[in-house]
């Protein structure tokens, strides 16, 4: 499988960024002079208290310093500059905790959760091992603003053993799902030629014995529980599936053929594949509803695939499949700013397909096409120029996707359309082999200011949700605000917006409608003008509610 452009920007911003996570800022004091501050503290088991011994301690300041704790887990650092520090520490069995800290906090106290293990045995129906299946544990969490089921170890890594054993640690607490994928395991397993195989193990199986997840029982984990469970696969029967991929002399770099389910999950690679003729087989494949998947490349480096649904309860030949190169759309960013444009914060650069660094001075923006419903990659435009309002994205497959736009300099997205399709209210959609009009982004900085003062009655930080409604494909704005209640926050697009305060962002799913609908009784309305400020009060939520 090819990697194609996946771009994700990771911009540290300092201070500021610290101030609007909420983590408290150091103070400058007279009393000691700089070089002559220090960080102590304590590592300790959060179950339990106990100090831990032995544990690796690192301090990410003007390079790297690194410590073992004593026997009651203390730990110092001496001689540092007046600034924030990151302290992360680690010990095995305990998952790794990274934390801010002030130098002149005193003394801190870093306490690390034990780790949670899931392990077992894979059998089949006569209690044989079935080596090298494939493990995955899926946990709900948040994902691009919604909930939902990620992998926490890659099942390349997670495999059983001879003896069909298989052990997955350095997981945190939380409600798993886990599954067995036998792939080629099963036709190894079962002996004899693949073209000869007439029975199959499922091709995935949750914990105890369901077909899929919502089937499936989850596992509760506690910090430092060991959760150990036995499968065992039956046999079924097994149905050859073959074809032909057309006119691959056009393409290079041909990924062998998959079948994967409806979560895109890989299940079965071809047994056969002939790269001259494109004749392919799957010999031993169980019954159910699958997605053929092929990569490519054309001789000029532009992405190509096929991804076409097949349903399997008997033998299948003759399947028919022809890749098509992804579809190349060109991106124009016009900047409509005023007299002195403040740049924005990107520094270096970001990596292209190529590997490349592309200097942030380059672009007008940083664009990308994100899929939605599926997990699939994203596309991100690169320059196709000199000139940085000209972009370009390449192979995009087929599909629906949101557009995020992240400007170069301080600026908001006034408009942006392909088409007749408004991106910031519309997804767009795709064609399979068909031409997408280009895109088209304005960006303005005569941006609207909102004042917000949060009612609540208790003197604790809150969080601001800034919901755009006349444009709800715009990115939500999330915001923490001091005990004081008071927070403005500017360059905002012009247009309505829903304003939400909760005491707890944890679980808030802010790009999911129906979730959010259930507060939006209690959100503040506020309509913003161009270059205005603007007030508005807003009450807290509290969820414990």
């Amino acid at each position: 499988m090819f990697r194609y452009a996946c771009v994700t920007i990771m911009v540290l911003l300092g201070a500021a960024a610290l101030a609007q996570s909420g983590t408290p800022l150091p103070t400058r004091s007279a009393n000691l002079p700089s070089g002559q501050y220090k960080i102590q503290g304590t590592v300790v088991n959060a179950v339990t208290g106990h100090p831990i011994a032995r544990a690796l301690v690192e301090l990410h300041l003007e390079g790297r310093r690194a410590v073992l704790t004593g026997a009651e887990g203390e730990f110092v650092f001496e001689k540092l500059p007046e600034e924030g520090a990151m302290i992360s520490a680690r010990r095995p069995g305990f998952l790794e905790k990274n934390t801010m800290v002030d130098v002149q906090a005193g003394k801190i106290v870093v306490k690390l959760v034990p780790e949670c293990i899931i392990s077992g045995t894979v059998v089949d129906s006569e209690g044989e091992p079935i080596e090298n299946a494939a493990i995955e544990a899926l946990v709900s969490r948040m994902n691009d603003g919604r909930m939902a089921l990620v992998q926490t170890h890659s099942p390349m890594r997670d495999r059983t053993d001879e003896d069909g054993n298989f052990r997955m640690g350095g997981l945190g607490p939380g409600k798993y799902y886990v599954s067995v994928t036998p792939g080629p395991a099963a036709q190894r397993q079962l002996g004899g030629q693949p073209k000869a195989a007439t029975q199959t193990y499922p091709a995935v199986v949750f914990y105890p014995s369901a077909n899929d997840v919502a089937s499936a029982t989850p596992l509760d984990l506690v910090a430092g529980q060991h959760a150990r469970l036995q499968f065992s696969l039956p046999l079924l029967p097994a149905f050859r599936l073959s074809g032909t991929v057309s006119g691959i002399a056009a393409f290079k770099h041909l990924s062998n053929p998959a079948l994967l389910d409806a979560a895109e999950r890989q299940l079965f690679g071809a047994a056969r594949w002939d790269t001259q003729s494109g004749a392919f087989e799957f010999p031993a494949v169980p019954a159910g509803t699958y997605t053929i998947q092929v990569y490519a490349k054309t001789e000029d480096d532009r992405p190509a695939w096929v991804r076409q649904s097949i349903t399997v309860n008997r033998d299948v030949t003759g399947v028919k499949v022809a890749l098509v190169v992804g579809a190349t759309i060109p991106v124009t960013v016009r900047k409509e700013l005023g007299p002195t444009p403040q740049p924005s914060h990107c520094e270096g650069g970001f990596p292209a397909r190529d590997g490349k660094m592309i200097d942030c001075s380059k672009v007008a923006a940083i664009i990308s096409l994100v899929p939605v419903g599926v997990r699939q990659m994203q596309f991100s435009a690169e320059p196709d120029s000199d000139d940085p309002a000209s972009l370009t994205v390449q192979g995009v497959m087929p599909g629906k996707y949101r557009l995020d736009v992240s400007p170069m300099v301080v600026a908001y997205v006034s408009t942006a359309r392909s088409g007749s399709t408004d991106l910031l209210r519309e997804e767009l959609i795709v064609p399979a082999g068909g031409d997408v009009p280009p895109i088209e982004v304005v960006l303005r900085d005569d941006g609207a200011t909102v004042k917000m003062h949060v009612r609540s009655d208790v003197s604790k930080p809150a969080y601001i949700l800034l919901l755009p409604q006349s444009a709800p494909l715009r990115q939500p704005r999330m915001l923490d605000v001091d005990a004081s209640g008071e927070r403005e926050f500017g360059g905002l697009a012009p247009g309505e917006y829903a304003i939400l305060a909760f005491d707890s962002m944890e679980g808030i799913e802010f790009r999911n409608p129906d979730f959010l609908a259930r507060y939006l009784s209690k959100a503040a309305q506020v309509t913003l003008a161009a270059s205005t400020t603007t007030g508005v009060s807003v009450e807290v939520i509290h969820r414990e509610e």
